[in-house]
């Protein structure tokens, strides 16, 4: 397996991402992301994949790729990935999107009883 498939895996086992949301994320089949693991396969991830992945969870293409062992985004570098169309382009931004799905039936007012309950939760 490939440094950069090791570390896609290493942040989705991380993070706690599915290997089928990541392919939906991805607009792939789970079974073209299992065999990126697969070292006898073809089929590795490509430039606008990994560009898409290192946004989603918020690091570089660079370790990624294995051109740095640091996963951090250096300070005062602001990264704005690009995604597949449609596609949420982090972790933080796909959570909001499912949210958003999931409330948008709700009726008025437990709609507000949910927001009460998020701001008493961030005053803690």
């Amino acid at each position: 397996m490939s440094i950069t498939v090791e570390r896609i895996f290493q942040l989705m086992k991380k993070e706690n991402i599915p290997q089928k949301e990541m392919a939906s994320l991805l607009n792939i089949s789970e079974s073209v992301l299992s065999d990126w693991k697969n070292p006898k396969r073809t089929t590795k991830p490509t430039v606008e994949q990994i560009d898409f992945i290192a946004g989603f969870f918020t690091t570089t293409t660079d370790y990624l790729l294995g051109r740095t062992d640091n996963p951090r985004m250096p300070k005062g570098v602001i990264r704005k990935p690009t995604a597949p169309k449609g596609q949420p382009v982090s972790k933080h931004e796909a959570l909001m999107n499912q949210a958003s799905e999931e409330l948008a039936d709700l009726p008025v007012g437990d709609l507000e009883r949910i927001l009460e309950m998020v701001r008493a939760y961030k005053r803690k």
